[in-house]
């Protein structure tokens, strides 16, 4: 319980979702011009404000970075500061990385779900809850499209991205942990998270298989109409599940070398 209020409650997570929240209602604000339509007697299809923030904002090509931030070098960190010998003195190094593990993953998650949760609460406080006939048109040709004209089909659309967003925030969040346990310069491992996803962002645009390992892919998944809608979820857990099964194997590896 420590463990988990640590990297929830701390100046790093703070950070972060001032960053994102910032970036991402400066879209809604000035670019989309949300909050102006509303107190000029118009509303905005709430279901087309959160496509499109995600969709146009400077976000999805920084978005890498925050998850990772609030707590994933936390091991690293208590690696150079002595504390994690004790740790493992208290807890036994299987306890202490499988809380570690758990711990990290929450505080990725809540970096992404959180700033996606107040878009998906501003734009239903003061856009239209009627997904107007253009974003229907729009949603016509995405793997939306069978929510697009359900009667609450929006709210179906909000779920299952924040699911997205979710898995999002926990992946980048455990990877940064394993390439901390791998990388032993602060600095290296702090960046190194944020120039994969920045790689992966240009390098695997429309390349087959590896689309499914391009940030875009992975935080909207705005894929055209008869793609599979199940994909991006299972593509994340197996993700997810690889990093974990490596970090436990690295973590044990240096537990067995005496590396602390």
């Amino acid at each position: 319980m420590k463990m988990i209020k640590k990297s929830l409650i701390n100046y790093q997570m703070l950070t972060v979702l001032i960053i994102s929240l910032s970036t991402l209602l400066f879209e809604m604000a000035y670019n989309l011009h949300f909050f102006s339509d509303y107190f000029n007697g118009y509303k905005t299809c709430s279901l087309k404000i959160v496509y499109s923030v995600y969709a146009l904002s400077i976000y999805s090509l920084i978005a890498g970075m925050f998850p990772a931030l609030p707590y994933s070098f936390s091991v690293a960190d208590e690696k150079r500061s002595g504390v994690l010998r004790l740790e493992l003195i208290r807890y036994g190094y299987r306890k202490y990385i499988r809380n570690k593990i758990l711990a990290v993953g929450l505080s990725g998650m809540i970096s992404a779900l959180l700033p996606y949760t107040v878009v998906v609460v501003l734009a239903n406080l003061f856009g239209s809850h009627t997904i107007d006939s253009n974003t229907i048109n729009n949603m016509e040709h995405l793997v939306w499209r069978p929510f697009a004209r359900l009667q609450n089909g929006s709210m179906i659309i909000y779920l299952l991205k924040g699911v997205l967003m979710a898995l999002f925030g926990i992946l980048w969040a455990e990877l940064a942990l394993l390439i901390s346990l791998y990388i032993r310069n602060r600095y290296v491992a702090y960046i190194l998270p944020f120039i994969i996803y920045m790689f992966l962002h240009v390098a695997t645009i429309n390349i087959g298989w590896l689309t499914y390992s391009n940030p875009r892919f992975m935080i909207r998944y705005d894929e055209r109409f008869g793609a599979p809608l199940v994909l991006p979820f299972v593509a994340f857990v197996i993700y997810i599940l690889i990093t974990i099964v490596v970090s436990n194997l690295r973590f044990r590896r240096m537990v067995e070398n005496g590396e602390f």
